[in-house]
C-alpha cells in the first residue's frame, strides 16, 4: 500500500549471556567516545605537562615538533598505502589512524610554531616575536604576535585535515571528529600561555583567535555531518569566553571584561547557524539551550564583577560613561541572543530563546536592566496576541519566567535595600511592569491565548511583589475578599459543574489557599491601626488568622462536592497529554497514551484519597494554628478558658467527617493524622510543665484532652450507629487509623483522660477486627511515655487517693519493665491477644510472629507484676522451646532463639551470678548459647526429628526446610554475636553454618556476603588472641579480603561450574545470569576494597591504586571475551581502571613521573576505545537484521540498523 511504514525490526545479541537491542549500541557507542575523548585529552595533557615542564627548553618543542609530524607522516603513509588499492576508500582501523594522525599532526604542528618563535628570537635574532636581548632557553615568552603565528598555523592545520578528509571516503569518523574538535582544544589549551603573551588583556591578537577558530571549528563539525560534533563544539565555543574571563587575574583596569565580551560574537554565529533550514532543527534546539543557559552563567558572573568593561573592537563602553545605565556586558549579552535567535525563533527552531532570556532578566544588574524589561515588555505581547506561529507551552513558559524574574528581582532589591525605582533601572517600570503582568494576565486568559494556571501565576507574583505588600494594613485585605469572592462566584455558578471547572476551581482554591498562607508567614496581614484588637493580641493571639481560619473553612465547606482532593491532584499532575509517552511498569516500556480524555478524567476522579485532603481545608486548619502560635504556656496555665478555642479544629473535623455520606477507611486515618498535628504543638508545649510534677488535675490540660478524646469517640459512636459502610473499607487504613489514634494518646498531657479511652478504644477495636500485629505493638506506648504520664493528673489523683501500701504496689516495677498496674494491663491484654490468635482460623506467617511478640509482652507484664527474677524468662523460654516442640509448634522454634537470646542477655545484664562480665561479654555469651540452641535445631532437622510429627506434604516439606533454614541462620548470627568469648570462636561456626545452610538450601545470593563475615572471622582470632600488632592485623584483614574478592571475580567466569551445582536449582537462565553478575561485582569491589585496606596501613597508596588499575583492566578486558561478556565488566573495569588509573597518576610526587602515568592513563582510556570500537565493527553476525525493501542500509560506523523505508508505487 502506498505510503506504508514498514517497521524497523528488533536487534538482538546472539552473543552468550547478553541481548543487545539498540540502548545497548548506543551505550557502546557513546562509551567508545567518552574512552577516545578521555584518551586523548590524557595524553595531550600529559605531553603538555612534559612540554611545560619547569626546566623545558626550546630543543623540548623541537622534540614535539619532529615527533608529531613524524608520527603524523608515518600514519598518512600506512594509510595511503592501505587504502590506494580500495580506491581511498576507508575502513574503521583506517578511520582511527586517521583520526590518531590528526593528532600527532596538532601536537607536531603547535609545538613546532612554539620552537620556530624561539628559533627565530634566540637563533636569528629577530625581533617579530619578542626582544631577542631578553630571550633565554628556559621561561621565555614570545608577545602576542605569537598568538597570531599559531593561530595561523592552526587554520592551516585545519585546511589540511579538511582536504585530506575530502581526499578519503568510507568510514572517516573519527577523522573528522579530530579534525573538528582539534582547533577547539588548541583554543582551550592556549588559555594560560596566550593570556601571558597578550600581557593579561584580551588583544587584538586573542580575540580573532577565539572568534575565528570558533568560526573555523563550527564550520568542520557542519561538513563532519555529526550532530554530537556540532552540539559540543558549540557548547565548548559559548565556555571558551567564560574560562578566558575567569583565568585573566592580570588584566589592566579598562581591560577586565574582554574575553566575555566576546561571547557576542560566539552568539551572532549560533544564532546564524540556528536560523539556517539547511540544518536540522533538533540540533539547533539542542546546542541553543545550553549556549543560552551559558548566557544567563555569563551574565550572572558579569553581574558579581562590575568593574568588568564591554569591549567590542573598538568600542569600549568605559569610555562612555553617559551609557552606563543601558548599556554593559549583561545588557550586551542579553541583547545579542534577542537579535541574533530572532530569526530562528520565527521559524519555530529555538524554543527555548524566549525562555531564556524571561529567566535571565533576573541575572541582569538591576541598575541597567531598563533595556532588556522594555523590549521585553515590547516583545511578549507580539509573541501572545499577534504571533501566529507562538508555540502554547513556549508562551506559558516565557510568561511564567518572566513573572518569576519580576518577583525574583524585586526581592533581590528589596535584600540589597534598594527601592522599587532603584531596583527596576531608576525609571517608572516599578509600577509599569506590574500593570503590564496584570493587564497580559487577564487580556490572555480571556482570549484562551494563557493557561488557568499561567494566569494566576502571573498574578501571585504581583501580589507577592511591592506592588501590593504596601505598608497601607487594608489592601491585602482587599486582595484576599477579592479572591475569596472570586471563589464564591465560582461555586455558585457551577450548577453542574463540568470536570475543566472543577479542575479550575480546585487551582483558584489552592491559589487562594497559598497567597494567604505567604502573607501569613510573611506577617503582612495587619489589624486595624486603631486599637481593638490590642487585649487580644498582647495574650498572643492573633484574631486576623481566625478570622480567615473560618472564612476559608467556609469555601471549604461549600465546595466539598467540587474540589479536588491530593489524591486527585496527583494524578492530574502526574498524567499525560493524549499521545504522550508514558511508563508502563508492567510492560517495562515507554508506550504512546491511550486514553481518551474522558477515560483521563474518570482515572483522575478514581485517584481520589478523601475528602479530608483538600488544599482548601487543610489550609484553614493551617491557619488555626497560626492563631495561637505566639500563646505562651504561661497563658494558657492562666487561662485555660483559651483552650476552648481548640473546639473550632476539631469541630471543623468532626462536621467534615460525619457530615459525609460515607466514611471510608481512608478519611478516618486522615482524620485521626490531622488531629494529632493540630494537637502536637500545644500538646508538646504544655506536656513538659506538667509530666512529673506531681501536681493534681491542671484546668488547661484536662480542656484540652476532654477536646481532643472527644473527637474518635464522637466519630466512633456515629459509626457504630450508622455501621461500617463495607464497599470503602481498607484494612492497611485501618491499621494507620489504629496507630495513630495511639500517637494522640501519648499526647495525654491530663494524666490519663486522653491515653486511658484511646488505649481500650484501640485495644477493643484490634480485638474485634483482628490486628493482632498492632495489637502486640500497644506496650510499647508505655515503654516510650515512661513514668511521667501518670505521676500527676487524674491517675495521679486516683493513685494518691488509694492507700500507701496499695499505691506503692501498683507504681512498683518489680522485675519488668513497667509499673505494676500497667503490668496487669499488658498481661490482661496479652493474654486477650494471645486467646483470639491461638482460635484464629488464619494460618498464616502473621499469627506465629504475633504469637511470639504477645508471649514476651505476656512475660514481662507477669513480672512487673511479680517479685524479682532476672534469669526467669531465659528460663521460660528454655520451658517454651521443648514444648512447642512437643505440641508440633516447631514452626514457632526459631522466633523463640530470638526470645531466648534476649532473655539471656537480661540476665546477663541485670543478675550478679556471672559478674562482672562486659557488654561485649554479655551479648557474646548470650549469642553463643543462642547460637548452640540454633544448631541443636538444626542437627535435629538433618536426622528428621524437628517436627514431631514427621511432614509429609510437598508444603509441610517446604515449611520444615525454611523453617530450619530459618533456625540455622539464627544460630549463626548468634555465633557471630559472640564473637569476644571462647576465643572468638564464634564467627567461624556462624561462617560454616550459614555456608552450609546456603549450599544445601540453594541459597547462592548468601554466598556474596560470605568473604566479609570470613575476613571478620579470621581478623577477630587474631585479636582475641592478641596475634600481630594494629597494622599487622590491617594488613591481613585487607589481603584476606581481596584474596576472596579474586576468587569471586574468577568463579563468576565459570558458568558452567556454578550452573551444574547440584544443589543449586536456578529460576531462569536470567536469574542465573543477574547471580553471576552480582558475583562479579562483589568480588570486584572486595578486591578493591581489601586492596586499599591492605596498603593503607603500609603507607603505599600509589601501589593500591596501581594494583587496582592492572586488576580493573583485567576485568573490563574479560568484557569484552565472548565466556565472560557483561556490560558490567566493561563498565566497571574500563571507567574504573581509568579513574583509577588517573589517580595513580596524581598521587605520585615527581610531576615528571605524574605527567608520564598521564599519559599511560589515556592510553588505557584509548585501549578500551578500541575494544568498543572493535565490538561493534564485528562482521561475525552478531547482529540479526531482517532485510527490509528499499533503500539499504545506512552505514553507522560498524554495525548496521536496518532504517524504515517508505514505499511508493
Amino acid at each position: 500500500m502506498a505510503g506504508a511504514v514498514q517497521e524497523a525490526s528488533a536487534m538482538t545479541m546472539v552473543r552468550p549471556n547478553q541481548k543487545m537491542n539498540a540502548d545497548d549500541l548506543f551505550l557502546m557507542k557513546l562509551s567508545q567516545i567518552v574512552m577516545m575523548g578521555i584518551g586523548f585529552l590524557s595524553i595531550w595533557g600529559g605531553v603538555f605537562s612534559v612540554a611545560f615542564d619547569e626546566d623545558a627548553t626550546n630543543q623540548n618543542f623541537l622534540v614535539l615538533f619532529v615527533g608529531g609530524l613524524a608520527s603524523f607522516a608515518v600514519s598518512i603513509g600506512l594509510i595511503e598505502l592501505q587504502s590506494k588499492k580500495n580506491g581511498y576508500r576507508l575502513q574503521d582501523i583506517q578511520n582511527y589512524f586517521l583520526g590518531i594522525a590528526f593528532f600527532f599532526s596538532t601536537v607536531g604542528v603547535l609545538w613546532g610554531t612554539r620552537f620556530m618563535m624561539g628559533f627565530m628570537t634566540g637563533t636569528m635574532e629577530l625581533d617579530w616575536f619578542g626582544n631577542p636581548e631578553t630571550y633565554t632557553e628556559v621561561d621565555w615568552s614570545p608577545n602576542a604576535n605569537g598568538i597570531y603565528a599559531q593561530l595561523v598555523t592552526c587554520l592551516l592545520l585545519t585546511y589540511g585535515h579538511y582536504r585530506l578528509l575530502n581526499r578519503y571516503s568510507g568510514d572517516t569518523s573519527f577523522g573528522w571528529g579530530v579534525a573538528t574538535y582539534a582547533p577547539m582544544a588548541v583554543l582551550i589549551a592556549g588559555v594560560g600561555p596566550w593570556i601571558r603573551w597578550s600581557e593579561g588583556e584580551v588583544s587584538w591578537e586573542l580575540g580573532m583567535a577565539i572568534v575565528l577558530i570558533s568560526f573555523v571549528s563550527m564550520e568542520m563539525a557542519l561538513r563532519s555531518n555529526r550532530a554530537l560534533n556540532f552540539v559540543v563544539i558549540a557548547v565548548a565555543a559559548g565556555i571558551v569566553p567564560i574560562i578566558y574571563e575567569m583565568l585573566n587575574e592580570n588584566a589592566p583596569v579598562d581591560g577586565a571584561g574582554g574575553a566575555l565580551s566576546l561571547m557576542v560574537f560566539i552568539i551572532a554565529m549560533t544564532g546564524y547557524y540556528a536560523a539556517r533550514p539547511d540544518l536540522r532543527k533538533e540540533v539547533m534546539e539542542r546546542a541553543s539551550v545550553v549556549l543560552i543557559g551559558l548566557v544567563v552563567v555569563a551574565i550572572g558572573l558579569a553581574r558579581t564583577a562590575p568593574e568588568f568593561n564591554l569591549i567590542l573592537g573598538p568600542f569600549r563602553a568605559m569610555d562612555h560613561p553617559e551609557l552606563a545605565a543601558y548599556i554593559n556586558i549583561p545588557v550586551a549579552l542579553w541583547v545579542a541572543v534577542l537579535l541574533a535567535y530572532f530569526p530562528a525563533v520565527l521559524q519555530q527552531r529555538v524554543p527555548w530563546m524566549p525562555i531564556g532570556l524571561a529567566v535571565a532578566l533576573v541575572a541582569l544588574p538591576q541598575e541597567s536592566s531598563t533595556l532588556p524589561w522594555l523590549l521585553s515588555m515590547i516583545v511578549i505581547p507580539y509573541m501572545v496576541f499577534i504571533s501566529k506561529i507562538a508555540r502554547a507551552w513556549v508562551v506559558n513558559i516565557t510568561l511564567l519566567a518572566f513573572s518569576a524574574s519580576y518577583l525574583l528581582s524585586d526581592w533581590i532589591g528589596i535584600d540589597e535595600g534598594l527601592s522599587a525605582q532603584a531596583t527596576f533601572g531608576g525609571t517608572w517600570l516599578h509600577v509599569a511592569i506590574p500593570i503590564f503582568l496584570v493587564a497580559v494576565s487577564e487580556l490572555g486568559r480571556r482570549r484562551q491565548k494563557l493557561e488557568t494556571s499561567t494566569s494566576l501565576a502571573m498574578l501571585g507574583a504581583v501580589i507577592l511583589s511591592r506592588a501590593v505588600l504596601d505598608p497601607e494594613w487594608f489592601l491585602p485585605w482587599l486582595l484576599i475578599a477579592y479572591m475569596c469572592i472570586m471563589n464564591y462566584s465560582m461555586m455558585v455558578q457551577s450548577k453542574s459543574p463540568s470536570f475543566k471547572e472543577r479542575k479550575d476551581l480546585t487551582l483558584a482554591l489552592i491559589f487562594t489557599s497559598a497567597t494567604i498562607l505567604l502573607l501569613a508567614i510573611l506577617d503582612n496581614l495587619k489589624l486595624p491601626p486603631n486599637g481593638a484588637f490590642d487585649g487580644v493580641v498582647e495574650i498572643g493571639l492573633r484574631p486576623q488568622f481566625l478570622i480567615l481560619s473560618v472564612a476559608m473553612y467556609a469555601l471549604a465547606a461549600r465546595g466539598a462536592k467540587l474540589e479536588l482532593d491530593a489524591g486527585a491532584l496527583y494524578a492530574w499532575l502526574g498524567q499525560g497529554s493524549e499521545g504522550d509517552m508514558i511508563y508502563n511498569p508492567e510492560t517495562n516500556f515507554w508506550e504512546v497514551t491511550q486514553e481518551t480524555k474522558p477515560e483521563m478524567e474518570q482515572r483522575i476522579l478514581d485517584a481520589v484519597l478523601t475528602p479530608l485532603a483538600r488544599i482548601s481545608l487543610l489550609s484553614s486548619l493551617v491557619l488555626f494554628t497560626f492563631t495561637v502560635s505566639d500563646v505562651t504556656t504561661s497563658t494558657w496555665s492562666s487561662s485555660p478558658a483559651l483552650v476552648l478555642l481548640m473546639l473550632l479544629p476539631v469541630g471543623m473535623l468532626i462536621r467534615e467527617v460525619v457530615s459525609m455520606d460515607t466514611i471510608s477507611s481512608a478519611t478516618r486515618a486522615t482524620a485521626v493524622t490531622l488531629l494529632v498535628l493540630i494537637a502536637a504543638p500545644l500538646s508538646l508545649a504544655l506536656g513538659p510543665n506538667v509530666w512529673g510534677s506531681g501536681e493534681g488535675i491542671n484546668q488547661a490540660t484536662f480542656l484540652l484532652d476532654a477536646i481532643l478524646v472527644s473527637a474518635p469517640l464522637i466519630v466512633n459512636a456515629v459509626i457504630s450507629k450508622r455501621g461500617l459502610d463495607v464497599g470503602v473499607l481498607n484494612r492497611t487504613s485501618d491499621g494507620v487509623t489504629y496507630a495513630m489514634l495511639l500517637l494522640l494518646a501519648m499526647l495525654d498531657t491530663s494524666g490519663g483522660l486522653l491515653l486511658i479511652p484511646l488505649f481500650v478504644l484501640v485495644t477493643w477495636k484490634t480485638l474485634q477486627y483482628r490486628f493482632y500485629w498492632l495489637l502486640a505493638g500497644i506496650p510499647f506506648v508505655f515503654v516510650f511515655l515512661g513514668d511521667g504520664w501518670f505521676t500527676h493528673g487524674v491517675v495521679g489523683s486516683i493513685l494518691d487517693g488509694l492507700p500507701n501500701s496499695m499505691s506503692s504496689y501498683l507504681v512498683d516495677q518489680h522485675s519488668g519493665p513497667f509499673p505494676a498496674f500497667i503490668g496487669l494491663i499488658v498481661s490482661i491484654q496479652m493474654m486477650l491477644g494471645l486467646s483470639g490468635t491461638l482460635t484464629s482460623p488464619d494460618e498464616d506467617a502473621e499469627t506465629t510472629l504475633v504469637l511470639f511478640g504477645m508471649s514476651v509482652w505476656l512475660i514481662f507484664g507477669l513480672f512487673s507484676s511479680i517479685p524479682d527474677g532476672y534469669w526467669a524468662p531465659a528460663v521460660g523460654c528454655m520451658a517454651l522451646i521443648p514444648y512447642f516442640w512437643y505440641t508440633n509448634n516447631s514452626k514457632v522454634l526459631p522466633y523463640m532463639l530470638g526470645a531466648l537470646f534476649i532473655s539471656l542477655y537480661i540476665g546477663f545484664t541485670l543478675s550478679d551470678t556471672f559478674q562482672p562480665l562486659s557488654e561485649a561479654d554479655e551479648w557474646g555469651w548470650s549469642g553463643l548459647i543462642t547460637g548452640l540452641a540454633g544448631g541443636v535445631m538444626s542437627i535435629m532437622h538433618t536426622q528428621g526429628v524437628f517436627f514431631r510429627t514427621p511432614p509429609t506434604t510437598d508444603e509441610e516439606i517446604k515449611l520444615a526446610d525454611n523453617t530450619a533454614a530459618l533456625a540455622t541462620q539464627l544460630a549463626a548470627l548468634g555465633f557471630v554475636a559472640g564473637y569476644s568469648v571462647f576465643f572468638g570462636v564464634g564467627p567461624v561456626i556462624g561462617l560454616v553454618l550459614l555456608a552450609r545452610s546456603a549450599l544445601q538450601d540453594g541459597r547462592p545470593n548468601s554466598m556474596i556476603a560470605m568473604p566479609i563475615l570470613l575476613t571478620f572471622s579470621v581478623v577477630n582470632l587474631m585479636a582475641q588472641a592478641e596475634v600481630g600488632s594494629d597494622e599487622q592485623r590491617q594488613s591481613i584483614t585487607g589481603l584476606t579480603l581481596a584474596v576472596q574478592g579474586i576468587i569471586l571475580t574468577l568463579l563468576s567466569v565459570k558458568d558452567d561450574v556454578v550452573y551444574d551445582y547440584e544443589t543449586i536449582q536456578w529460576e531462569s537462565d536470567e536469574a542465573f545470569f543477574a547471580f553471576m553478575d552480582r558475583l562479579g561485582i562483589s568480588g570486584v569491589l572486595y578486591s578493591i576494597i581489601g586492596l586499599f585496606i591492605a596498603f593503607d596501613s603500609l603507607n603505599l597508596d600509589s601501589m593500591a591504586y596501581l594494583l587496582t588499575t592492572v586488576y580493573l583492566v583485567v576485568v573490563g578486558i574479560q568484557g569484552f571475551s565472548d565466556e565472560a561478556d557483561a556490560r558490567w565488566r566493561r563498565g566497571v573495569g574500563g571507567y574504573g581502571s581509568i579513574l583509577t588509573a588517573f589517580l595513580f597518576a596524581n598521587s605520585l610526587e615527581s610531576d615528571l613521573f605524574s605527567a608520564v602515568a598521564s599519559v599511560m592513563s589515556g592510553m588505557v582510556a584509548l585501549g578500551f576505545g578500541f575494544l568498543f570500537m572493535q565490538r561493534m565493527n564485528e562482521d561475525d553476525g552478531i547482529y540479526e537484521d531482517a532485510p527490509a525493501t528499499g533503500a539499504p542500509p545506512a552505514e553507522t560506523g560498524g554495525a548496521q540498523v536496518q532504517l524504515p523505508v517508505e514505499e511508493t508505487q
